[in-house]
């Protein structure tokens, strides 16, 4: 058996993925039938239709049997987004759905569902000279502050959105070719002390970007809300995911960000952003 690299620190074995677990607690089709889970809370066996077959055990073994005739890159999208998850997960850990970027020394959370303006948002800052930790997937580590780390999961943005920035893509690719979006080179680096989240909302219809902080309850929601496949997870890590997220929300502020109006400006944004920390 060779490996093919690593995630999360966890070495990736190629070869057969073995048994699904005995006495499972999800065995469900994927949301959009992608793929089939058949998990309990350590070991969780992923079939993804074209891709292969990921196994995850104790949040510290990852082993994986490629389909016949897998598209070069496919198997990255799932090892960066869903196995991540679940290798987190069976370590008591959670990732937001967010990128998140260096500002001033300290690390600032993009959160917010897909569509929100994330990695546009977080592109424009790095183009200001601020350094990209990391895109869409963040997996947060506990401390006093909460810190983030990159982990080798490639950027991904729309064509549309990379014109809009001017990005250089001579080194963009499609991962696998038949994927929407563009993907760059991972982000890299040390791990930021986490010491804010912003969670992009809106269009609202009009006026400035007026950012509001959330406290209490209401940031304990919001983090829920935007953990990485919260709506897998909890079906396993309810409690641990719930005392995570209050963890999250208790050491580090939480703010909402909408975007003003329909034809919102990534730079009003990054503004937005740059004053939460200046």
């Amino acid at each position: 058996m060779t490996h093919l690299d690593t995630l999360l620190g966890t070495t990736i074995q190629l070869g057969s993925a073995g048994a699904p677990p005995a006495d499972p607690f999800v065995d469900d089709r994927l949301p959009g039938a992608l793929g089939h889970l058949i998990a309990d809370r350590n070991h969780a066996l992923l079939r993804v239709d074209g891709v292969g077959t990921f196994a995850v055990r104790d949040g510290t073994q990852i082993r994986f049997e490629p389909a016949e005739g897998l598209a070069a890159g496919a198997e990255s999208i799932w090892l960066h987004g869903t196995v991540a998850a679940l290798l987190l997960a069976q370590r008591g850990c959670f990732a937001l759905h967010a990128s998140v970027v260096e500002v001033g020394g300290v690390g600032v959370a993009l959160a917010g569902p897909r569509g929100a303006g994330k990695s546009t948002t977080a592109l424009r800052l790095a183009q200001r000279g601020h350094r990209l930790v990391t895109d869409d997937v963040s997996p947060v580590e506990a401390g006093d502050p909460p810190s983030v780390r990159a982990f080798g999961r490639p950027v991904r943005i729309t064509p549309q959105a990379a014109a809009t920035l001017g990005l250089d893509l001579s080194e963009a690719r499609r991962e696998p070719p038949s994927h929407p979006k563009l993907s760059l080179p991972a982000a890299a680096g040390p791990s930021v002390p986490l010491l804010a989240i912003a969670v992009l909302a809106g269009p609202v219809s009009q006026g400035s970007v007026d950012v509001t902080r959330r406290h209490g309850a209401a940031a304990h929601w919001l983090i829920v809300e935007n953990t990485y496949r919260i709506d897998l997870l909890r079906r396993l890590w309810e409690h641990e995911a719930f005392v995570w997220a209050a963890s999250v929300a208790a050491g580090v502020p939480v703010h909402i960000v909408p975007r003003a109006g329909e034809g919102w400006t990534v730079d009003a944004v990054a503004d937005a952003v740059e004053a939460l920390v200046g």
